[in-house]
């Protein structure tokens, strides 16, 4: 399972840094540097939920391919709300870049699912952005 997370948190870095890349070759880098994330508001984020695939949880990991289709801002960090297998209650962000019109996946590592109802009640809790203009 170790290498499962391992591969996947590799690809999620690769993808960033390419991203990351081409935002800096479109002139957005120091913006998005100088940018401390906004969480969106309700709407916005029923929009990237409603325009995206549902979440996976899969080998003590969260992944969620995320839809921006927000024209004007570029998606920074997803929270989730989950819990442990201690049955707390905890939050977990994933970081990443995701521009206007394209899709990124956001990866959670270290998310239990050790008991089957934690698959199910693991939800999207906030989406924090920068704008992109």
């Amino acid at each position: 399972m170790d290498g499962i997370r391992d591969l996947m948190a590799q690809c999620r870095d690769d993808c960033d840094e390419e991203t990351e890349a081409r935002l800096k070759e479109q002139g957005l880098s120091d913006k998005i540097a100088a940018c401390a994330p906004q969480p969106l508001d309700d709407a916005e984020l029923k929009k990237i939920r409603s325009g995206s695939p549902s979440v996976v949880a899969f080998a003590n990991a969260f992944t969620w391919d995320v839809n921006n289709v927000l024209s004007d801002k570029i998606i920074r960090r997803v929270e989730i709300a989950t819990q442990s297998l201690s049955l707390q209650d905890v939050t977990i962000t994933g970081t990443g870049f995701v521009a206007p019109g394209e899709s990124g996946t956001f990866f959670m590592n270290n998310v239990a699912d050790g008991y089957p109802s934690l698959r199910v009640t693991s939800r999207i809790k906030a989406i924090y952005a920068c704008p992109a203009d």
